[in-house]
């Protein structure tokens, strides 16, 4: 028997805990963008919300990001995007 991997490990995941314990997740993406989280596949993302946003609280937070206020105060900045691009 195999294991499933990517977005129907994911969905697993979700559907094992819905109703019966908590999931705690953090994103920057939008929810019309997490098709492309899965690989391209709309109708997945769109049951693993399903499950997610049936009973959740979700906590929306604006302002700057703390890892980036880290890297700006040790200039680190620079060298990082430095690094991805090579």
């Amino acid at each position: 028997m195999s294991t499933p991997s990517g977005p129907a490990s994911s969905f697993q995941l979700v559907g094992h805990r819905y109703e019966r314990g908590s999931i705690i997740v953090t994103t920057n993406k939008p929810f019309d963008q997490w098709g492309q989280i899965f690989g391209g596949d709309d109708v997945m993302a769109a049951a693993i919300l399903d499950r997610l946003l049936h009973h959740c609280h979700i906590i929306v937070s604006y302002g700057p990001s703390y890892r980036m206020k880290d890297k700006l105060r040790y200039g680190r900045l620079e060298e990082s995007q430095e690094a991805a691009t090579m």
